[in-house]
């Protein structure tokens, strides 16, 4: 009686854990491929389609940095188109005029060269000093040395050339008429260079509204575009995040729905799918086990046990050459599925990806390789089993 209940433990136990095992198969090949193709690959999509985000971002800012520098390149022509003014001004004052009624009030007693240079030195500094250096303070001060320098250098040529002819020259000095006629004309050489200069200013200036004027209309156009394109890609992710969200749920049995986010799914995909197959692989050998108890309590011969048709292909036990074929089979089609969905998963371009989001929540230097070779192990295993012939 006892062995009769023995027996019969055994053959409900082998059949419980043959059907799990056939179950357990078919539903996690089912669920892998489905949270492969409608979650994880859509997923590493989406990640992808957010890296374009910044660049769009990115192209915005550049062009908002081409306007900027253009309108701090006009306000700079601004400031030295009112350093311009504050020269002409300067020349307008005349300065150096007390230093020609100096002179002509020295020279009433006596007149010496020495004097007349010092005093054509003096005005020349101060011409300089009123002009050339407040312009060339505002030319460096907002960067555009290179390319107004010229109009410095004109207005300090334009003093040299006054200067030069009354140097160690005694004829200008030699009545008062002829020193007010040279005083009247210290500023006429800077007004003409400083108008050249203004023209020059004006020239550069002109140009960067124009350059300015044709950036905003591009600015307008492409931030219109960028922003399009932003608009839509946003909308394409959100689609896409709930379609994923819906297959998810679709895709989990009932009492698991809601447990999981997308991104959870997908950092521990390979890890469920590696309990799945050991899942099978573990119910297969229970069953194998049982039914070799039972075959045993039955008396059943080495031929007997070898007869495919007295069991089942999820029983992991001698089932005879093509029994055993059958089962290396359908066990090999289930853990090759679960193999490629987790390679396909890790596919090359998202692999880093996909491996720091994994690895942040599974302490594994590996995660996907060692799902991968547990479950070529668990093959391997299932042939050996599978092949070894009982008594």
């Amino acid at each position: 009686m006892d062995t009769e209940i023995h027996r019969q433990r055994h053959a409900q136990r082998w059949e419980a854990a043959e059907s799990s095992a056939r179950k357990i198969a078919i539903g996690g090949v089912i669920f892998a491929v489905l949270i492969l193709l409608n979650v994880v690959e859509p997923y590493f999509e989406i990640d992808e389609q957010k890296k374009l985000l910044p660049d769009l971002q990115s192209e915005l800012q550049s062009l908002q940095n081409q306007k900027q520098a253009l309108e701090a390149r006009r306000a700079s022509l601004t400031e030295i188109k009112v350093a311009l003014d504050n020269v002409d001004k300067a020349v307008a004052s005349a300065p150096w005029k007390a230093e020609i009624e100096k002179l002509i009030e020295i020279c009433k007693r006596n007149c010496s060269l020495q004097k007349a240079n010092e005093t054509v030195e003096n005005i020349a500094s101060l011409m300089r000093q009123q002009t050339v250096a407040p312009l060339r303070r505002a030319i460096s001060q907002t960067g555009m040395a290179s390319e107004l320098e010229s109009a410095a250098a004109r207005i300090d040529a334009s003093i040299d050339a006054w200067r030069e002819p009354l140097i160690d020259n005694p004829g200008w000095f030699q009545s008062v008429e002829l020193k007010h006629r040279t005083a009247a004309g210290v500023g006429s050489g800077i007004s003409d260079a400083t108008r050249e200069a203004a023209e020059e200013v004006d020239a550069v200036s002109a140009a960067a509204t124009q350059e300015l004027a044709a950036l905003n209309q591009a600015l307008e156009a492409q931030k219109q575009s960028l922003e399009t394109e932003k608009d839509t890609l946003d909308k394409e992710i959100s689609e896409k995040q709930s379609r994923i969200e819906q297959a998810m749920q679709a895709a989990l049995p009932a009492w698991a729905t809601g447990l999981f986010t997308v991104e959870r799914m997908v950092n521990l995909y390979p890890w469920i799918l590696l309990i799945v197959g050991i899942w099978v692989v573990v119910n297969g050998l229970t069953a194998g086990h049982h039914y070799r108890r039972m075959a045993d309590a039955e008396g059943w011969t080495a031929e007997e046990r070898g007869d495919p048709v007295l069991s089942t292909p999820w029983t992991l036990t001698w089932r005879g050459a093509a029994g055993g074929a059958v089962t290396i089979m359908s066990y090999g089609a289930t853990l090759g599925v679960l193999i490629y969905c987790i390679y396909r998963s890790a596919n090359p371009g998202q692999v880093d990806a996909f491996m720091a989001k994994a690895e942040a929540q599974i302490v594994s230097d590996q995660p996907v390789e060692l799902a991968m070779a547990v479950l070529a192990l668990a093959l391997v295993t299932v042939s050996v089993i599978t092949m070894r012939r009982g008594k």
